[in-house]
């Protein structure tokens, strides 16, 4: 996939999958984390996540993962539908502010068998149901009998487990907006200043910029006269040379 011209603002070289099992491709302008996904077409897309958006997503790849082996979870937009699973297929969708939902829990450290309680995961366990359901409507006896299956397996695993290890999961501040901050923060101190002290502040500026251009001039200075010196040198040569040659 061509990524550039795509509306990454801030495009890392390597783009490579990172522990939400989508591959990082760097950072938007107001500082969410840009991804390679699918939406539900199947199409490759692009999407933009908050962290406590991808800390949902990397906790539910991590859990299916550990449960049934390699499985992809797409963002998907917030609208009707909480989430929706691909029939035979380890590869579902699930919508950001459940994502976000699920991120924060983990973010604050809830115990994550009250949150599967609470139906945290009931969304997960409904896709899955039918990534494994083997045939049948969508929501007949097959899909509940698949579904049943995944709330005993992924029930297991949390209770055994608690929550993925997201350690190298870090939120942290782009440099774009680092070097914001700091300007503002100059630009507010620079303010809030009294004037005695700019002044101050400028009057040593120029004193060091007054002693370092002396220093040059001093160095310019000894420049010339070792070149005069040499001028001088080369011309009672030549004088002397233009005698012996009449």
């Amino acid at each position: 996939m061509n990524y550039w011209g795509t509306g990454i603002h801030y495009p890392i070289k390597n783009p490579k999958k990172d522990l939400t099992g989508l591959i990082f491709l760097g950072r938007n302008r107001d500082g969410r984390y840009t991804y390679e996904s699918f939406g539900t077409s199947h199409r490759e897309m692009i999407v933009n996540l908050t962290h406590e958006e991808r800390v949902g997503v990397a906790v539910l790849h991590e859990i299916g993962s550990k449960v049934y082996g390699p499985y992809e979870v797409n963002p998907m937009k917030d609208g009707g539908y909480y989430g929706r699973g691909s029939y035979g297929q380890r590869r579902m969708w699930i919508a950001k502010r459940l994502l976000k939902r699920i991120g924060k829990s983990y973010l604050r450290g809830d115990d994550i068998i009250e949150a599967l309680e609470d139906g945290f995961f009931s969304t997960f366990i409904h896709e899955i149901g039918h990534n494994r359901q083997k045939g049948g409507r969508p929501h007949g006896p097959e899909f509940r009998r698949a579904m049943d299956m995944a709330s005993v397996d992924v029930g297991a695993w949390i209770k055994k487990n608690g929550w993925p290890k997201l350690g190298k999961l870090k939120d942290t501040k782009p440099d774009h907006i680092k070097k914001a901050e700091a300007k503002k923060a100059r630009k507010a101190e620079a303010a809030s200043e009294p004037r005695s002290s700019k002044w101050k502040r400028s009057l040593v500026n120029a004193e060091s910029k007054l002693k370092e251009w002396q220093a040059k001039q001093r160095r310019a200075e000894a420049l010339v006269s070792k070149w005069e010196k040499k001028v001088a040198h080369s011309q009672r040569w030549l004088a002397k040379a233009l005698e012996e040659d009449a």
